[in-house]
């Protein structure tokens, strides 16, 4: 009875050994498809902050640009829209 106890205890020691020997690649692969997945978002994110960025320019010549009154007004608006 001693030794069958002794045998059970080896194989589940062996099956988890060997457990860990047969899930390390799909760890890793895992870990690289997240790292990919986290590369993409960040640089999806760091578009839209340049996007963001350019709009916020374009608003801010805009209002310079029209800000000279009202007497040019048309002539810079088309002025504007021609370089556009």
């Amino acid at each position: 009875m001693f030794r069958r106890r002794i045998y059970a205890q080896a194989f589940t020691i062996l099956a988890m050994v060997g457990g860990s020997f047969y899930y390390q690649g799909d760890r890793d692969q895992r870990k690289s498809w997240e790292v990919g997945k986290a590369e993409i978002k960040a640089k999806e994110k760091n578009a839209l902050w340049i996007k963001e960025l350019e709009a916020r320019d374009l608003e801010e010549k805009e209002v310079r640009f029209f800000s000279g009154g009202v007497k040019g007004h048309l002539l810079r608006y088309d002025m504007l829209i021609s370089r556009v």
